[in-house]
């Protein structure tokens, strides 16, 4: 599996290489002709020497997709509630065999369903757990709607398999994967004259199986070209490049803070137990032990950690819930931080009362009392 920014995509993809192409809109003036055509790549690259396996799709993993709001037959919403809304892409009937897995329930998008009059969707297990929890989705029927004015009625789908997560979208907070719903090339009405091919090489050298592709693209249509060759690494290492930097950057200043935070309180907080000296030594002229003296001190430092924790928590939360579009796989509220920064903020004031309080107490009573 390979990670993106701490997201597993979900699949293998080594020896993963994609590629461009732009339907040509005198050729392929309608949405069955593109879709035709796509089905004949499906076909022709599959005996395509030095591939494993080939096949095409509108958005690779990690690239995102088409918003659609997503409708269940039988479940009606509420007055004034807005349909969620999931992540969609059209694939060829190679698509899953080329990226690697194997669905869990029903069955994957075979050539049948890449002719019109056939409306399967696969959806994958997020969507499940979403919308169909405890359900069996294999038969349900769900529609993918296009809010825009100009949209079509969007036609009912049948679910007819269910595959493991492979992530589209990188920027779900919540660590979860987006929900997806892959459907046939000649069910997509908004898809682009723009396609890619995606194909898994039999070899680390993809730059083989790449010409491969290209000359079978020869055969099947002299006047397309198949460009931008790219490793599906190469694309998520392009992802995670940005990720990274913001990562870097917000953690090289959160551990800046928080040093100038730790010496800070330490500084403070010493300082003003220092104050304390002549008094202590008149508690200890009096009798005092030195134990009651430095509870003393704590005590003082319980209540002000206490206030201080509790507004400092608080607006950590509200700053965190800002920059919750720019957190991955965690939040504004994540325990683990949270709890670490409070353990060492508590041990940094403790400390700082700790060492000055016993200090003066191990002096001689008469010098503390002439400390200024």
């Amino acid at each position: 599996m390979i990670l993106s920014s701490g997201m597993e995509v979900g699949i293998n993809t080594s020896r993963l290489v994609t590629m461009q192409m732009i339907l040509s809109a005198r050729k392929y003036p309608s949405l069955e002709d593109r879709a035709a055509f796509l089905r004949r790549i499906d076909e022709q690259f599959a005996t395509v020497d030095g591939v494993e396996a080939a096949s095409t799709m509108t958005n690779v993993p990690l690239g995102g997709g088409t918003g659609r709001q997503i409708e269940i037959d039988g479940r009606a919403n509420k007055p004034g509630e807005r349909s969620q809304t999931v992540t969609m892409l059209s694939t060829g009937s190679r698509y899953f065999d080329t990226i690697g897995i194997r669905p869990v329930q029903g069955r994957v998008l075979n050539d049948t369903d890449q002719e019109p009059g056939h409306p399967s969707v696969v959806v994958n297990q997020r969507l499940v757990a979403m919308y169909f929890k405890g359900e069996n989705a294999i038969g349900r029927q769900i529609r993918l709607v296009d809010d825009s004015p100009a949209a079509a009625t969007s036609p009912w789908l049948t679910i007819v398999g269910v595959v493991p997560n492979v992530r589209q979208r990188n920027n779900n907070n919540e660590g979860q994967p987006d929900a997806v719903a892959y459907i046939p090339h000649v069910l997509n009405t908004t898809m682009a004259r723009a396609a890619m091919v995606i194909a898994r090489a039999n070899t680390a050298n993809t730059a083989q199986a790449t010409q491969s592709l290209r000359e079978a693209m020869r055969l099947i249509d002299p006047d397309l070209a198949l460009f931008n060759p790219r490793t599906v690494d190469e694309i998520l290492a392009r992802n995670r490049f940005f990720l990274k930097l913001f990562s870097v950057m917000f953690g090289t200043f959160a551990v800046i803070a928080l040093v100038l935070a730790a010496v800070g309180l330490y500084a403070v907080t010493a300082y003003s137990v220092t104050q304390y000296t002549r008094d202590i030594g008149v508690r200890m002229v009096l009798g005092a032990q030195s134990g009651q003296v430095i509870w003393l001190f704590l005590r003082r430092a319980f209540v002000q950690l206490a206030i201080g924790l509790t507004i400092g928590l608080a607006g950590a939360i509200g700053v965190g819930q800002l920059l919750q579009g720019l957190l991955v796989q965690t939040s504004g509220r994540d325990p683990v931080t949270l709890a670490a920064i409070t353990m060492l903020v508590i041990v940094v004031a403790l400390v700082a009362c700790l060492w000055p309080a016993r200090y003066a107490t191990r002096l001689d009573p008469l010098v503390a009392l002439r400390h200024e």
